[in-house]
């Protein structure tokens, strides 16, 4: 989905500089976006999940931590 969007945002950049002939600007403009993906891309919950910090389950925890509810 990230190549997609990627791409998706260059076509719309092509078919900008098409229209609006203010190149330096939208070519200027196109890196930036892509660093702006790039950063929310990243900062995307990963698909694998952190297990729970403290598992109420184990009696060790539930003993030294008194009630965890």
């Amino acid at each position: 989905m990230v190549v997609a969007g990627s791409r998706g945002v260059t076509l719309g950049y092509v078919i900008i500089g098409v229209f609006v002939f203010d190149y330096p600007r939208w070519v200027s403009n196109w890196p930036s976006a892509m660093i702006l993906i790039m950063h929310a891309v990243r900062s995307l919950p990963s698909t694998l999940s952190d297990p729970v910090p403290i598992d109420p389950t184990l009696s060790k925890n539930r003993r030294s931590g008194g009630s965890l509810r």
